[in-house]
């Protein structure tokens, strides 16, 4: 027959302790400032990211002979690969004509996509504006209905907003253009 020790409170509370020691090292290094903040789960899709990688240089005032796009109109073009990636070419961005580096604004929130292109904060304002075409990628775009809104910071009030619903499930490559006449696009 087993005989029964007594209950050894020392090593007890020593067990104890070093648990608890380990549990707030635990925690210590799950709330790091080194640890991302929301870690995806595995399996579950990527947060949407994405930013300008591209900027022509100030477009001539006549159409070039490889440009596809009258200067008279304000567009959007994109390419979808259907696993997230999503190529957008803002083209005819009116900017200042020396807008230094060109940088972009961008809010995403579930499906909706918005851009403002602008300058950067080493340019050297000139009395002129001129167009540029503008590259921006993304990724962890589902498939699916998606509105991509472009503010151009030179429109005048009142003027049609570049805004469009695509379905990028439907129609993984398109274009939309808004006609446009004031400076520097058709005036």
């Amino acid at each position: 027959m087993a005989t029964r020790r007594p209950l050894d409170r020392r090593r007890l509370f020593c067990a104890l302790a070093l648990a608890c020691v380990g549990a707030a090292a635990a925690l210590l290094l799950a709330c790091s400032e080194d640890s991302p903040k929301n870690p995806a789960r595995p399996g579950s899709p990527s947060p949407a990211v994405g930013g300008l990688v591209a900027a022509t240089d100030c477009k001539p005032a006549k159409l070039a002979v490889d440009d596809k796009y009258d200067p008279d109109v304000d567009c959007v073009v994109w390419t979808y690969d259907g696993q997230g990636a999503l190529a957008i070419k803002h083209v005819n961005a009116g900017l200042n004509c020396c807008p230094g580096t060109i940088a972009a604004d961008i809010q995403i929130s579930g499906a909706e996509i918005e851009i403002t292109a602008r300058e950067g904060d080493d340019a050297d304002p000139c009395d002129c504006l001129c167009l540029f075409d503008l590259d921006y990628e993304f990724t962890g775009i589902p498939a699916g209905p998606c509105t991509l809104i472009v503010h151009e910071i030179y429109l005048p009030a009142g003027a049609e907003i570049l805004s469009v619903v695509i379905d990028l499930a439907v129609e993984p490559e398109g274009a939309f253009c808004v006609p446009r006449s004031t400076y520097p696009w058709g005036g």
